[in-house]
């Protein structure tokens, strides 16, 4: 299936969209043609004014349109006013969209033209896709439309770049049309800036936080005495500053600790920076050899030093490029390493083509997705960003029918042709295809059937095996796993914690995580006896007596209610008491 991350977000502004076109804006989703445009008159002078407010920047337009041109779209460019002042589309095709009412001078205020992907992204500040039924109004549901805000050298908005296409319902588009235009927004507001801040220095930094990755528009600009005069939206996010403005007349060297004097310069006149230790990075939890993991990394890195090295082992091929195959058993744990590895390169608001093989041949759709997601992965290597890796994920890989497998190791060729699958030591890759592949089972499986070799050597130039949750060291594990709960400081008693141990564990950690999550919800939430765990764990006959519970572990058990614990005891009540007496116990305050 395709990953389509924070779906419900999304989902909420469109009803809340349409709850304001309906009560607010008055309008009829059967309206014909909704769209009101500018006479010349009135759009000449607008588009004279956006043409020299983003000045020399006309060449990104260009390519971008080549881009959308040669993906089957159209690009429209709007001002701050939602006013069309820019459209690039196939020749023959302007007609087309002009008769929707996407044309020159045409308005996509909210209050006109309803739920529609300028107004969305302009509102919610960032991209944006309103696929065809998000639409208000019905006559625009044929078309996806995908828009991101434009910002100028002091982040304020002064438009938005949008791909309008045919909605083919496919997330792979959308996924394309986001990173396209996310790219070429950043370039955009990155010259603004440049051009706006010639006479000073200018760095370019990163938060090695999200990676250590560079985007294009994560600039800060320096006077002579090296104080701050200028600072991107975003690089301001990267150094803990809620508004740029806060960071306006201080020294960067004072604010991190930095020797700008010491770094060398380059014919660039941008200064690569690489900040030892942003203000939002020092908020993170850190310890031991898991200092700059992102939180699921870290929870697996605590699972014992076997798992720390596998996983500093991974970091260091991911980042040079090599395509990784993450092998092991059911349940142990292969989609949470992924997507480990992808937000500790910074993944979490990246381009992401996922998709889990697993049933590809009895469905058709699927099938088309893959060869979609393959197109799209060409497309996005066509436009690297060192700020923005594409990432195509592929799950449950030895899945794979035989034709698929034929298409996937043609793409992977090509790529290996083109020198984007090469790894060369000492040089992390900046651009290019990330390419993660999990598979149930191991390396020798697959290469004795499965997969064919080709596809087996260009998936897996590099092979990561999960152990068995039997082999790794189970005491850290649970405490890792129970770390994860609330209220912090979960126990385990003695009798449950051997029980835990002498298990097998089939289901690896996918098991242990329910066994845990059961104790906690059928105990008191604060410590796990043997008496909250599941029966088959007791390892006893059905003919045989249960294993004999300590009086304190079945009191913990049922809350300190009497009645519950002489029911797991298979003792009266009366009996309880005497031996609660007897023993000298207190219910706990």
């Amino acid at each position: 299936m395709v990953g389509i991350r924070n779906a419900e977000r999304h989902s909420q502004s469109i009803r809340d969209s349409w709850e304001r076109c309906s009560h607010q804006h008055g309008l009829l989703p059967s309206t014909r043609r909704p769209v009101l445009r500018l006479q010349m008159s009135e759009l000449s002078p607008r588009s004279q004014a956006f043409r020299e407010r983003i000045g020399g920047c006309v060449q990104d337009l260009d390519h971008l349109a080549d881009l959308a041109m040669r993906a089957g779209s159209c690009l429209v460019v709007t001002d701050r006013d939602r006013v069309l002042v820019d459209l690039r589309s196939r020749t023959g095709t302007v007609a087309d969209y002009a008769t929707y009412g996407i044309a020159m001078g045409s308005c996509w205020d909210e209050k006109i033209a309803g739920t529609n992907g300028i107004s969305m992204a302009m509102g919610e500040g960032g991209a944006f896709t309103v696929r065809g039924d998000d639409h208000f109004h019905s006559c625009f549901r044929p078309f996806a439309c995908t828009s991101v805000p434009c910002l100028d050298a002091e982040s304020s908005v002064i438009g938005a770049l949008t791909l309008v296409t045919t909605d083919r319902r496919n997330a792979f588009d959308y996924v394309f049309a986001q990173h396209a235009l996310s790219l070429a927004a950043d370039r955009l507001q990155a010259r603004l800036f440049h051009r706006h801040h010639a006479p000073h220095l200018t760095v370019r930094i990163s938060d090695p936080a999200g990676g250590g990755t560079l985007r294009p528009n994560a600039l800060v600009a320096l006077d002579d005495a090296k104080r701050i005069v200028g600072v991107t939206a975003f690089a301001a996010h990267l150094m803990g500053a809620r508004a740029p403005e806060a960071l306006i007349g201080q020294r960067l060297e004072a604010l991190f600790d930095l020797d700008l004097e010491a770094l060398p310069r380059n014919p660039d006149p941008v200064l690569h920076l690489r900040l030892p230790q942003s203000p939002r990075a020092a908020q993170r939890p850190a310890g031991g050899g898991t200092r700059g993991l992102g939180a699921g990394l870290r929870r697996l890195a605590a699972q014992g030093p076997d798992m720390a090295l596998l996983i500093d082992r991974a970091r260091k091929l991911v980042a040079h490029g090599s395509p990784l195959l993450i092998c092991g058993d059911s349940g142990t744990g292969k989609s949470q390493f992924a997507e480990g590895l992808l937000e500790d390169l910074g993944r979490q608001k990246g381009v992401m083509l996922a998709m889990d093989c697993d049933g590809l041949a009895a469905n058709p759709a699927q099938a088309a997705a893959l060869r979609s997601a393959l197109d799209q992965a060409r497309r996005l290597s066509a436009a690297p960003d060192d700020g923005c890796r594409p990432v195509l994920w592929l799950e449950n890989v030895a899945a794979l029918p035989a034709e698929h497998q034929a298409e996937l190791a043609q793409f992977l060729t090509g790529l290996e042709r083109a020198g984007q699958l090469e790894v060369r030591p000492g040089q992390t890759a900046a651009q290019g295809v990330v390419i993660l592949s999990t598979v149930r089972g191991d390396w020798q499986g697959l290469a004795t059937g499965g997969l064919r070799p080709d596809l087996l050597h260009l998936l897996g130039k590099a092979v990561i095996r999960l152990p068995n949750l039997r082999d790794r060291d189970l005491s850290k594990v649970i405490t890792a796993l129970l770390d994860q709960h609330r209220p912090p400081d979960i126990s385990l008693s003695p009798e449950a914690e051997a029980l835990l141990h002498a298990h097998d564990w089939p289901g690896n950690l996918r098991e242990l995580a329910s066994v845990l999550a059961e104790a906690l919800v059928c105990g008191n939430g604060q410590r796990i006896t043997a008496a909250d765990l599941p029966a088959r764990l007791h390892r006893c006959p059905t003919d045989a007596p249960p294993p004999e519970i300590s009086l304190r572990d079945a009191l913990d058990s049922a809350g300190w209610n009497v009645t519950k614990a002489a029911q797991i005891m298979g003792i009266s009540r009366a009996t309880i008491n005497r031996r609660i007496a007897a023993e000298g116990l207190a219910r706990p305050r």
